[in-house]
């Protein structure tokens, strides 16, 4: 029987469900020819339903556009309800022993330690991303989750008296905090994550004190320590690096305090960058993700990196130029002490007076 315009666009779709797939091998998956393949393609394209990504072996793949998990990465629907039912208990059951709604990252902390304790964060992963460790599953405070009974999930292998211990027992370890920032901090130390800690450590420090020149580049020098340091983070890193140089060209002047505001903003665009690579990169420590580590980073992450990689450039270099710009604020280098920091600085002024002398020269010529 001949199918219609809607059932095919459908077919495409359920196929997709799974995961990114090439025109040909969706034609193969839904029975139809390219040709009408590639014109549904279109259509649900414009209608926002699925997204198109160019790999860089120049194939196309198609991928479904999702409200329900962070950028589009599919969950097999039964784990999904499972993962919603996780969230309605969490909420419940908080609410029955503080007596208050559990806050997002209440949720997330303790919906982390349940599926990494009971090997589910193999079917709903869970990743390092801005504010800690999350599950790929989307919550939402305003969604009323249908009421799931566990027994009827076709979930094999789950324990569900363990499942339900472990709720209780997460629920337990952090809702003794008293602020979502402590429960954050809490889930770090859980993990020993030196980057996290260190990233909380700065942005606490420049919310509530005057930069002390010292201490801000410790952490910051810190922050560059603990980066991500693997081949495809190389640009990350090496940004990172150059904030870190010019918190230093920053501390040369006088009073650096009076750019807090600014500081604070560069890192935070910095900080986007990295935890955006940590979601990458924590992603793929599960094997339907790891076993092609290039093409999960081009499906799902190319796009998303490079905005965040433009902004730290942009943040960076605004940054610098308010150094340039305070120049005059900044000791004479030859009265300066010699140490390492202060060869760098005469390196650096020699530099410029270098690049004048180099325009004066094009210009005899």
């Amino acid at each position: 029987m001949k199918k219609n315009p809607e059932q095919i666009k459908q077919e495409i779709l359920n196929v997709l469900e799974k995961g990114p797939l090439p025109i040909q091998q969706i034609s193969k998956e839904i029975d139809s020819n390219w040709l009408t393949v590639s014109k549904f393609l279109v259509e649900l394209k414009e209608s926002k339903k699925i997204r198109e990504i160019t790999l860089s072996d120049k194939v196309r793949f198609f991928r479904l556009v999702r409200e329900d998990t962070y950028l589009d990465i599919p969950i097999d629907s039964e784990y999904k309800k499972l993962g919603y039912y996780l969230f309605q208990k969490i909420r419940k059951e908080w609410i029955e022993k503080t007596g208050k709604f559990p806050k997002n990252t209440e949720v997330l902390k303790v919906a982390v330690d349940v599926l990494d304790k009971t090997g589910i964060d193999k079917e709903i992963p869970t990743v390092w991303y801005l504010h800690g460790k999350i599950p790929i599953l989307k919550y939402s405070p305003e969604a009323k989750y249908d009421k799931i009974e566990l027994q009827t999930l076709k979930i094999k292998g789950l324990k569900i008296a363990e499942f339900e211990g472990c709720i209780i027992k997460a629920i337990n370890l952090f809702s003794v905090e008293d602020s979502t920032h402590k429960v954050q901090v809490k889930q770090y130390e859980m993990y020993n994550n030196e980057l996290y800690k260190t990233k909380e450590e700065i942005i606490t420090y420049l919310l509530e004190n005057n930069i002390d020149k010292e201490k801000i580049k410790k952490m910051s020098s810190a922050i560059y320590t603990y980066c991500p340091s693997k081949e495809d983070a190389s640009e990350i890193l090496e940004l990172t690096q150059e904030f870190v140089l010019t918190i230093n060209k920053l501390c040369l002047v006088k009073d650096i305090s009076e750019f807090k505001k600014e500081i604070l903003e560069t890192f935070t665009g910095v900080w986007r960058m990295i935890a955006t690579y940590m979601f990458f990169d924590t992603l793929t420590r599960y094997d339907k993700y790891k076993e092609d580590r290039k093409k999960t980073k081009e499906c799902y992450f190319d796009e998303f990196l490079f905005n965040r990689i433009s902004v730290a450039k942009e943040i960076i270099s605004n940054l610098n130029s308010i150094y340039l710009n305070n120049l005059d604020k900044i000791k004479e280098v030859s009265n300066l002490p010699n140490t390492p920091e202060t060869e760098l600085i005469r390196d650096i002024f020699f530099d410029m007076g270098m690049e004048g002398v180099k325009e004066d020269d094009k210009s005899i010529s």
